[in-house]
């Protein structure tokens, strides 16, 4: 899908480099695979086109469409204030580093649906541990329970591995499409991350996480054993895991004691 955006940045370059470190910056921060199409410098707007056009242009600026650099002529002030960048999405990422994380399965403005945190491995510790303890035990006294509190163990268990593997995928609240201040609001309406490096609302409760190196919007506490945060988009999920893995402890006593008692 192709459409174009903006950001607003208002970052102050000296040099080339300086330049296409911004423009990284921005394809990290939005999570996408971007074709830079305008560059706004001091409120003059500066149109790009691509080295192969042999077309003139006053301003002279080359854009490689392949390698997504920019080379600005040296008739331009040699430091400069950027204002705003338009771009055009032309391809969308399925898999994508941000901060700690793994981000999978990104939506049209480029925020992830998945992510994975750093301790996913405490995931699969706790996930085996549980399961197999509780099937285990289950099996072994399945005559010495009724059939009803078999069927509620096995409920139970199911709505505990839903709830924690749904926890443990889902985006916690990572800041949707209003990362930076991409409509020109200003900036009295944001708050800067200067670990992230980008504008997110105010009103938004976003705090970052050095864990997990992101910032999470409706941020709750850093959860190792979901291997990431807990915030807006994961916190119900999050009550009912901890709900069910309380009454699976509960399940389990109960089915080591009788295992005890008959054997």
């Amino acid at each position: 899908m192709n459409y174009d955006n903006k950001i607003y940045n208002e970052n102050v370059i000296k040099n080339n480099y300086d330049l296409n470190k911004n423009i990284k910056n921005i394809e990290n921060n939005n999570n996408l695979k971007i074709n830079i199409k305008t560059i706004k410098f001091s409120n003059e707007s500066f149109p790009l086109k691509n080295k192969n056009n042999n077309n003139n242009n006053n301003i002279n600026n080359n854009f490689d469409n392949s390698n997504n650099i920019i080379e600005l002529s040296s008739n331009l002030p040699n430091k400069s204030t950027i204002n705003e960048f338009t771009y055009n999405q032309t391809e969308k990422q399925f898999y994508k580093k941000i901060g700690n994380c793994y981000a999978f399965f990104f939506n049209e403005y480029g925020n992830p649906y998945l992510i994975i945190g750093p301790q996913y491995w405490m995931f699969i510790l706790l996930t085996l541990l549980v399961n197999t303890l509780i099937i285990i035990f289950l099996l072994l006294n399945w005559n010495n329970f009724s059939l009803f509190i078999n069927i509620l163990c096995i409920i139970n268990l199911l709505i505990f591995q839903l709830s924690y593997t749904y926890t443990f995928i889902i985006n916690p609240g990572y800041p949707k499409n209003d990362i930076g201040r991409k409509n020109g609001e200003p900036k009295d309406l944001f708050n800067f991350c200067r670990e992230c490096k980008f504008y997110v609302y105010k009103n938004r409760n976003v705090n970052h996480c050095y864990d997990c190196g992101i910032c999470i919007e409706g941020y709750d506490h850093h959860c190792p054993w979901t291997s990431k945060c807990i915030g807006s988009y994961n916190l119900f999920s999050s009550y009912v895991f901890l709900i069910t893995l309380i009454i699976n402890f509960i399940f389990f006593i109960l089915l080591v004691s009788t295992f005890a008692q008959n054997y």
